[in-house]
């Protein structure tokens, strides 16, 4: 069984100026036992284990994970108790785990007493039986807390075809709004399909989703680590089962504002060096991943350097057209790469600007030696800041091309 990914492992961070908030709070919910459409493996074991983990730390955790407690009348009622309890400035943790579908762009959580598809008769229906997300995010944000941490692993195949014609989008969730001081993970990319389980071997057993087992074994060495930096990892990590699936985020906090699931540590965990096996992965498998198979799914694309700048950039340090993110950036490139050319993912990708740069709508398309470039979507000024996390390199007989994933919500509008 597959997640449909709504804000499928959704993180969400929404964070305020100040450094701590008084209360956290978190609310869990996970549902495996569906009445009437297909049940699944882990919703209801991840939301225990992720509820036992957050109480451990101390959160005032509500929990919601039988077939009884997560109908859409239960969870509406949920929802208004725990909004009670809420005070300007609170930290806010919401963990959802089940059905998840994307229609028209907004993305519903679908409660355990959706009903059959044969009783569905059109969308204005449907969403008669489904809780949009954004609602409970707006009532967040009216509550002016401080901060909201969305783990959402909704990643599934839409229950309701309507004899091939789907009501909703087949194969994931559309782009949230992050916003400021939000922060949004999800389990696989916008549009994609994330592992309920890694494989049939595994019916029955109770192991977890492969993304929520992930977090799980990695937050006590991260809960102290800045929020970000924990869901890059998390990422790095689930792209190592080697599914197709692309965990992506949405920073609505910023890693200088920063923000831990308890107090932040003064230095990271530490890390082993990655070996060239650890952070490469074969082509096909990661822009399978990347992109997945929406052709509405897209990733935004910025041009890093080339590699024979190495050779003089020192001399310009800040940047120059052939390396624009500076000679110190181009050269960990290079040392990461080494004569690959498959993608590899950084562990660190804030990059700032050295001189003017666009940010294109996609990467380039390689005819022969020529690169074919897309529109331009955004433009850096130098001193300004972008997130990468993967980077392709593209070698041709003279050179090898770096162009990086810029992370977030992509943007979709030509300037030119």
């Amino acid at each position: 069984m597959m997640r449909l990914i709504v804000l499928t492992n959704l993180l969400l961070v929404c964070m305020a100026i100040t450094a701590q908030a008084e209360n956290r709070w978190a609310l869990v919910i996970g549902i495996s036992d569906y009445k009437n459409i297909d049940p699944l493996e882990n919703g209801s074991i991840d939301a225990q284990r992720v509820a036992e983990k957050l109480r451990s730390i101390g959160y005032k955790t509500t929990e919601a994970s039988t077939a009884e407690n997560t109908t859409r009348d239960e969870i509406i009622k949920l929802w208004s108790s725990f909004k009670k309890g809420i005070y300007e400035g609170d930290e806010i943790v919401i963990y959802y785990s089940g059905h998840g579908l994307d229609i028209g762009g907004a993305n519903f959580l679908v409660p355990s007493d959706s009903p059959p598809e044969d009783e569905v008769k059109d969308r204005k229906e449907l969403d008669l039986h489904l809780i949009p997300f954004r609602r409970f995010m707006d009532d967040l944000a009216g509550l002016d807390v401080g901060i909201q941490v969305w783990i959402i692993d909704a990643c599934r195949q839409d229950p309701y075809s309507d004899g091939g014609k789907p009501f909703a989008r087949t194969g994931g969730l559309s782009p949230g709004d992050g916003g400021s001081h939000k922060f949004v993970i999800y389990s696989a990319n916008y549009g994609q399909i994330a592992a309920d389980t890694l494989g049939e071997h595994e019916a029955g057993k109770k192991l977890g989703s492969p993304f929520t087992r992930t977090f799980l074994a990695l937050f006590d060495e991260w809960k102290t680590q800045n929020i970000v930096d924990f869901a890059r990892f998390l990422r790095s990590k689930v792209l190592e089962l080697q599914l197709e699936q692309f965990p992506i985020y949405e920073d609505g906090v910023g890693k200088l504002e920063g923000w831990c699931f308890v107090e932040c540590a003064d230095k990271p965990p530490p890390k082993k060096a990655l070996n060239e096996s650890e952070i490469s992965i074969t082509l096909n498998a990661i822009f399978d991943s990347i992109t997945g198979p929406a052709d509405h799914v897209k990733n935004n694309a910025v041009y890093l350097g080339k590699r024979s700048a190495t050779e003089y950039c020192e001399k310009k340090p800040a940047g120059g057209n052939a390396y624009p993110f500076g000679c110190a950036f181009l050269k960990r490139l290079v040392e990461d790469t080494g004569e690959s050319d498959r993608p590899i993912l950084l562990n660190d990708g804030k990059i700032v600007a050295g001189v003017k740069t666009n940010i294109r709508a996609l990467l380039p398309t390689w005819l022969g030696k020529q690169p074919i470039y897309e529109c331009v979507v955004a433009k850096l000024q130098p001193g300004e800041s972008t997130t990468v996390s993967v980077v392709q390199p593209y070698e041709t007989a003279q050179d090898i091309y770096y162009w990086g994933l810029v992370d977030g919500i992509p943007k979709p509008k030509c300037i030119e």
